[in-house]
């Protein structure tokens, strides 16, 4: 019988704002260790932007990981942040094996040196499979990745299940950079799996259901292929929760128990004094961005919450930012994905620091030709969650500035973006309906010019840049000189039921 101790949960990416995790993260991994069989997971996106990875890049996170010991790593999304090559050199440079089996390996070329599909393991005399996947979005949603094919990971899988079973070993696991409720659809769909451990999605699982963002149970339980138990764990996001599963098989491999629970990092564990004082030597290369304050906001300040599917506080005052960097050379409108919004702001001071921390992947405002109709399309498109040209999924909601609408959902999908306006000409302050035959200039990010989350009709090159999206945000609230007040305007998808016009605030030209 072996009785093992799964961990998991992405390394803490030390937020000078919340909180260094990474000390209690140490300190709880050497506790609960103890005299116990443990092996340790690692669910992708070490790259998640900070201060720390935006000075340091990926040198300290391969430090601290080869120091915790894990047994083995997935890919995540982010590690495609500074392209394939960047990325295939920092696993290169872990003491473990990295996993993901459902990508075209010949598109991959520096991925496939480094990257395997599965891996078996050998701890306290017992073997156990691993195989890894990623979510098939990848290419959508990253700049890094967008060369390289992705599959639908079932297939891919259970091809990895079957050869793990042919070489003897009976215990296998999932590690996962997919998301909760593709994991639960993966689980349904093939056999063989014992585990998946989890990420992408920032799943807050427990058994405690009254926890603020709970999603699910720890674990949860699917019916897999062959009609047993496949469960599925997560631990929620940036190092908040520790995850932790108490495995047991019996002599002839078969699961007998499984239980657990994620465990809340918090200061009731005392910080491991070694990792405090490395984050103390790496935070000293960047200290001053963390005390040049900006601006002041309002409680309960800024969060991420609904960016990606709705008008949120911070996504318009993002595009606000962006479109006010460009409004003198004619701009007027803005449209900025709503998952480049990683963290929240305030309430408080806020500073540069924070700034990069919320954006931290280095993207440039651009600006770009569009006629009125294209806007409109752009709208559908984010509306119905698919892109009108591409036929694409929309991965994120635009979030927008210069720009108001409605969403009249008793009309046909394509059509049910009204009262759309958009901001005259600067100085002014108006607004006048749009005309789908006039070509404006609009504000977006290099990001969504390469087609990234499937926002625009399609790839554009040919663009003007501006300031990094960190200064144009920076300059803008500097330049408000007074204490900010976190709220939505309504400018954006709110439903209506009537058109307040006829037309609904459309203009065609006539030549």
């Amino acid at each position: 019988m072996l009785v093992l101790v799964v961990i998991l949960g992405s390394l803490p990416p030390l937020r000078p704002s919340e909180g260094d995790y990474l000390q209690f993260y140490i300190t709880y991994l050497d506790r609960g260790a103890a005299g116990l069989n443990t092996i340790l997971f690692d669910a992708g996106d070490q790259f998640q932007g900070t201060l720390f990875f935006n000075v340091w890049g990926s040198s300290i996170i391969s430090q601290t990981m080869n120091m915790l010991g894990y047994e083995v790593m997935t890919v995540g999304n982010h590690e495609f942040d500074r392209g394939e090559e960047y990325a295939a050199n920092f696993f290169k440079t872990l003491n473990f094996p990295v996993v993901s089996s459902n990508f075209n390996y010949s598109t991959a070329p520096y991925l496939s040196q480094i990257v395997q599909p599965y891996v078996i393991i050998e701890k306290y005399g017992q073997k156990i499979g691993v195989v890894g996947f990623i979510t098939n979005t990848t290419a959508d949603i990253t700049l890094g990745g967008k060369n390289i094919t992705f599959y639908n990971p079932v297939a891919s899988v259970q091809n990895s299940i079957n050869a793990i079973r042919a070489a003897g070993v009976k215990k296998i696991i999932g590690v996962s950079h997919n998301g909760y409720f593709d994991d639960q659809y993966l689980a349904a769909n093939t056999e063989g799996l014992s585990l998946i451990v989890g990420g992408h999605s920032h799943s807050l699982l427990s058994k405690n259901t009254s926890l603020p963002g709970w999603v699910g149970l720890y674990p949860t339980s699917v019916t897999n292929l062959n009609g047993s138990q496949t469960y599925v764990v997560q631990a929620h996001r940036y190092g908040d929760y520790f995850g932790v599963v108490n495995m047991t098989w019996d002599s002839n491999d078969q699961l007998i128990d499984l239980k657990g629970d994620p465990i809340l990092l918090d200061n009731t564990i005392s910080p491991d004094a070694g990792m405090a004082e490395l984050v103390t030597t790496w935070r000293a290369a960047f200290v001053n961005l963390t005390t040049q304050v900006v601006a002041d906001v309002n409680p309960p300040g800024y969060t991420t919450d609904n960016c990606r599917t709705t008008e949120c506080a911070e996504g318009d005052m993002i595009c606000d930012a962006m479109l006010m960097s460009r409004r003198l050379v004619g701009a007027q409108v803005c449209m900025n994905n709503g998952g480049s919004v990683r963290a929240g702001l305030g309430p408080g001071n806020v500073t540069v620091g924070d700034i990069m921390e919320v954006l931290p992947f280095s993207n440039v405002v651009v600006d770009t030709n569009m006629t009125g109709n294209q806007i409109r399309m752009i709208l559908e498109g984010a509306i119905s969650g698919k892109n009108l040209v591409t036929k694409k999924n929309v991965i994120t909601v635009p979030q927008v500035a210069g720009i108001r609408f409605n969403v009249d959902r008793t009309r046909p999908q394509g059509q049910q973006a009204v009262n759309i306006t958009i901001q005259d000409p600067y100085p002014a302050e108006t607004y006048s309906p749009i005309n789908l035959n006039q070509t404006y200039i609009v504000v977006v990010n290099d990001f969504l010019c390469s087609g990234g989350d499937n926002i625009l009709l399609d790839v554009i090159t040919n663009y003007i840049a501006g300031d990094l999206l960190t200064d144009a945000v920076s300059n803008y609230l500097q330049s408000r000189n007074r204490t900010i007040d976190p709220v939505t305007d309504g400018r954006a998808y709110q439903n209506v039921t009537a058109p307040i016009t006829a037309s609904s605030l459309l203009v065609f030209e006539t030549v």
